[in-house]
């Protein structure tokens, strides 16, 4: 939560975020004790330009 303090976290294991200044939608399932993320879901947006800034539902790295 510290790398991501945006990320959609609240139905752990499941989580979801974005990266890449938005362009990648990623969904994954997390096993915080034994350290494992396994990704269920990634989704590249090449058409989405930057976005204005907000950050507010998602993280962008």
């Amino acid at each position: 939560m510290i790398d991501y303090p945006q990320a959609e976290l609240g139905e752990l294991p499941e989580a979801r975020f974005r990266l890449a200044n938005n362009t990648l939608f990623i969904e994954a399932m997390v096993h915080l004790e034994g350290g494992v993320v396994l990704l269920t879901r990634c989704d590249e947006n090449r058409h989405r330009g930057s976005d204005s800034g907000d950050q507010t539902e998602w993280e962008a790295a």
